[in-house]
């Protein structure tokens, strides 16, 4: 089954105002998107902060995320384009030459380096300088996982958990995530919002703690692939002479011939472009996709999930403040294809009233995410 995401590429700039004069607090890219323009104005404010106190430490911590969130908006660089880091030593260097030894500095030498295991020493040194701050802690999780040491990667999700900068949205997406999936299942994640929370939901809650989750980023490292590998029974794909697209596709084919014949999903989150190579097997089963090469039936699974396994008041009735607020709207936007898959259900079967409920649960979340005009059309009679 081969559906197309209506929503999958969505940025929320909910909160820019073009024009703004005021240097602003820029937050991680899995936190808060800005656009382009935003980044871009950005930089000349704090520049100018800089420009009054080349000691301001925060300031610089600031200037460096506005360098780096341009580029990353700027439509001309990758995720995993290694030039990003390399034209951003720059940025670095001067952070090294007038704040040295401060936790910004080691933090920014760490954080530019994107898992490049030889900063690691400035990851723990910006640890310990400031034990509170959570933006160190994706690193250690990621150093732990890689080192499949799950006990001391969940401490620091217990950590993060703990320091109440967290996510309610993410966990109740990441909860229904799990749900979707069978026992003892292996799922796909891409980023940081999909991979963390739901581990961040194993380690504190113990929920579905029997699924296995690879992260596309991570599996692509050399030591950590041949963990895996090893651990699953699988010849895990390297990424030599493979494009990003080629090595997701090679990873989904790979961890479906593991020795357990443990079912595979990828997340909703994963981009369609990636998926294409197998999806004639694909099989939408709510916020995942299951992997199957024998016909199945999907609308029976999306109907269980959605009606009966899925938390899902909280997408209408949030009762607490929630910092990733824009991203949640971002990440509920995945619901969209699922509900209309049933919604289309039901009108064929001739149930009106089920076919309405997933209408209007569709249309409150396009609301959300800004894709009223294109569902407008659709829902025409």
């Amino acid at each position: 089954m081969n559906l197309k995401y209506l929503c999958s590429a969505l940025i929320i700039l909910a909160g820019y105002t073009a024009g703004a004069q005021k240097a602003e607090q820029i937050y991680s890219h899995a936190q808060v998107v800005k656009p382009n323009e935003f980044y871009m104005q950005q930089i000349a404010l704090w520049k100018k902060e800089l420009d009054k106190d080349k000691t301001n430490a925060n300031a610089w911590l600031n200037y460096y995320r506005a360098n780096r969130y341009a580029h990353i908006t700027s439509g001309q660089d990758s995720m995993y384009a290694r030039n990003r880091f390399e034209r951003m030593q720059g940025v670095v260097a001067e952070i090294e030459k007038n704040i040295p030894g401060t936790y910004e500095m080691h933090f920014v030498k760490w954080a530019n380096g994107y898992n490049d295991w030889k900063y690691l020493p400035d990851l723990k040194k910006a640890y310990a300088l400031d034990s509170t701050r959570t933006e160190t802690y994706d690193g250690f999780i990621n150093l732990y996982e890689v080192n499949r040491d799950t006990k001391k990667r969940d401490e620091f999700l217990k950590k993060w958990y703990a320091s109440g900068k967290i996510s309610p949205g993410l966990l109740n997406y990441n909860y229904n995530v799990l749900q979707s999936l069978a026992p003892n299942a292996i799922l796909i994640t891409a980023g940081d919002n999909d991979t963390y929370f739901a581990w961040m939901l194993q380690a504190v809650q113990g929920i579905r703690k029997d699924v296995t989750i690879v992260n596309v980023g991570l599996a692509s490292m050399k030591e950590y692939s041949e963990r895996l590998s090893k651990e699953l029974g699988v010849a895990l794909p390297n990424t030599d002479d493979r494009t990003y697209e080629q090595y997701v596709a090679a990873l989904y084919k790979a961890l479906v011939k593991n020795k357990a014949g443990r079912t595979v999903y990828a997340g909703l989150t994963v981009d369609e472009a990636y998926l294409k190579p197998v999806a004639e097997n694909l099989y939408l089963v709510g916020l995942a996709y299951e992997y199957n090469t024998q016909k199945m039936d999907n609308i029976a699974l999306l109907k269980k999930n959605l009606e009966q396994v899925y938390a899902l008041d909280y997408i209408d009735r949030s009762f607490a403040p929630d910092p990733y607020a824009t991203v949640v709207d971002h990440a509920n936007s995945n619901y969209i294809v699922p509900m209309l898959t049933l919604y289309n259900h039901y009108k064929l079967s001739g149930e009106a009233e089920k076919a309405r409920h997933w209408k209007e649960e569709v249309q409150y979340i396009a609301a959300t995410c800004g894709k009223q005009e294109e569902l407008k059309d659709y829902f025409k009679e």
